[in-house]
């Protein structure tokens, strides 16, 4: 069974790398979903929102903490074999009436990754249509846009307020850029496209499990 770091160093350099290949990784031949490389992804994106300032600390500080619970039953060593990929977690949970509940103090599985499963839908659209920015656009607009369409209707209107209020602080596409990574555009890009691809097609399979076991709306 994997065993991941609980309190992996965000401050660590983004690596959109390391982003592909996580997600690439986490995509099973048959179809399987590994809960490991599921994290290792996220706490990746967790990095991406370091690099962008202390304005998105509240971003940070949120998913890591469900990177955190994620990892924790993962771990466990007495039923942490049920969370090996992201299928067993929503066999167990459901066959076991723990969804809605908390599973060993921590809050569930299926519950937790609801919350990184919207915030992934935010990320494939915003690097997805950022590839179109001309480089001296602003990234405001833009990433106040899809906020609005994926994320805000599940927050408050003082997370909303927030949020949009850091968004403001964005720079440029080529500043953006500049920011996250040390390659350079014509190496960036490219990657971006891929790892958008494999995040995609890691939600999908997500977004079809949360429909099967009738969990979207999972408060």
């Amino acid at each position: 069974m994997a065993t991941l770091n609980e309190t992996s160093d965000p401050t660590d350099q983004f690596d959109i790398g390391t982003l592909l290949a996580s997600f690439t990784a986490c995509y099973q031949s048959d179809g399987q979903l590994l809960l490991s490389e599921y994290i290792r992804g996220c706490t990746e994106i967790q990095r991406f929102f370091k690099r962008l300032g202390l304005v998105f600390a509240f971003t940070v500080n949120e998913v890591g903490g469900f990177v955190q619970v994620l990892t924790r039953h993962l771990n466990d060593a007495e039923y942490g074999s049920n969370y090996v990929t992201i299928q067993k977690m929503f066999e167990y949970e459901t066959e076991n009436k723990l969804c809605g509940t908390k599973v060993n103090g921590q809050p569930s599985g299926t519950r937790t990754m609801l919350q990184l499963h919207r915030f992934l839908d935010y990320n494939i659209q915003f690097l997805d249509r950022l590839n179109d920015l001309p480089f001296d656009s602003k990234c405001a607009p833009l990433a106040q846009e899809i906020f609005c369409k994926t994320l805000a209707p599940y927050h408050s209107w003082l997370y909303q307020k927030t949020a949009k209020l850091a968004m403001y602080t964005l720079p440029t596409r080529g500043g953006l850029l500049a920011i996250s990574t040390t390659l350079d555009a014509d190496q960036a890009i490219p990657l971006i496209r891929d790892a958008v691809l494999a995040i995609q097609r890691v939600y999908t399979q997500c977004q079809a499990l949360y429909e099967t076991y009738n969990l979207l709306d999972l408060s």
